[in-house]
C-alpha cells in the first residue's frame, strides 16, 4: 500500500512540475527566463520551435553571438551583424537587439553620391585659405577661397584671408586715403583762389579783388 502511494506521489509531482513550465497555451511561444508567454518571439530572439500540430506551443532561443534581431518576429534566424570594413571604425558594436554601426575613420568622410568611386573620401586640405568647417565623418573640409578663382567659398572668403585680417587691410586703406583726399582738395581749391584773383585778357580785376578770397567752409563741394 505503501508503495502505491509513493508511485503516485512521484507521478503527481512530475504533473506539477510539467504544468509549472508549460504555462503557455496553443500558438503561443516559450521564452526562456521570460515567465510569460508571447504570441510571437520578442527582439533579440528567433523560433527554435515552431508552432505545428504536432508542437501547438512553439519556442524561442536567443540571437546568437555575431547576429541580431532588431524587432518582434517569428523568423526561425536572426541576421548577421554588419562588417565594418578596411577604412571605416566601429562606433556601436553589435547587440542581440541591434546590428553594428560603422563611421568612415578620422580623416575621411562618407560620399553617397553615384559619382563617388569610393564610400569613404579623404577630407580636403586647405593649404592658402583658411577651415570654414572641419572635415567629419558625414561632410568634408569647407575652405575659403578666392571668389575670383572661380572656385565655391564662403561669402565671406576674401582672397583665402581671414575675415578679420581683411577688415584691418580695409580700415588701413581707408585712413591712408584720408590725407591724400586732403591734399587733393587743397590743391584744387587753390587753383581756383588763382583763376579768380588772376586777370583774363580785355577783362577787369576788380570784382575779383573786391569779392576776396572764398569764405572758409564755403566751397562745400570740396570739401574734405
Amino acid at each position: 500500500m505503501a508503495g502505491k502511494l509513493g508511485v503516485l506521489f512521484m507521478l503527481w509531482n512530475q504533473v506539477t512540475m510539467a504544468t509549472a513550465e508549460t504555462m503557455c497555451h496553443p500558438d503561443e511561444y516559450e521564452v526562456p527566463g521570460n515567465p510569460s508567454c508571447s504570441r510571437v518571439c520578442p527582439a533579440g530572439y528567433h523560433v527554435s520551435r515552431p508552432i505545428s500540430q504536432d508542437h501547438p506551443i512553439g519556442a524561442c532561443s536567443p540571437c546568437e553571438s555575431g547576429t541580431f534581431r532588431a524587432h518582434p518576429s517569428v523568423e526561425t534566424q536572426c541576421m548577421l551583424c554588419a562588417q565594418c570594413r578596411e577604412d571605416q571604425e566601429v562606433v556601436k558594436h553589435c547587440s542581440p537587439t541591434s546590428d553594428q554601426e560603422c563611421q568612415c575613420r578620422q580623416g575621411k568622410f562618407f560620399c553617397d553620391s553615384v559619382d563617388c568611386t569610393e564610400s569613404c573620401i579623404r577630407c580636403a586640405r586647405c593649404e592658402d585659405s583658411a577651415v570654414l568647417q572641419s572635415c567629419n565623418a558625414t561632410s568634408d573640409t569647407v575652405c575659403a577661397t578666392n571668389p575670383q578663382s572661380g572656385n565655391p567659398g564662403s561669402p565671406w572668403a576674401c582672397m583665402g584671408v581671414a575675415v578679420h585680417i581683411c577688415t584691418t587691410i580695409y580700415f588701413i586703406i581707408i585712413i591712408g586715403s584720408i590725407p591724400v583726399c586732403c591734399f587733393a582738395v587743397s590743391r584744387r581749391r587753390k587753383g581756383t583762389w588763382n583763376m579768380l584773383s588772376g586777370s583774363a585778357p580785355g577783362t577787369s580785376q576788380s570784382s575779383g579783388l573786391k569779392n576776396g578770397p572764398p569764405a572758409p567752409g564755403g566751397d562745400t563741394a570740396w570739401s574734405c
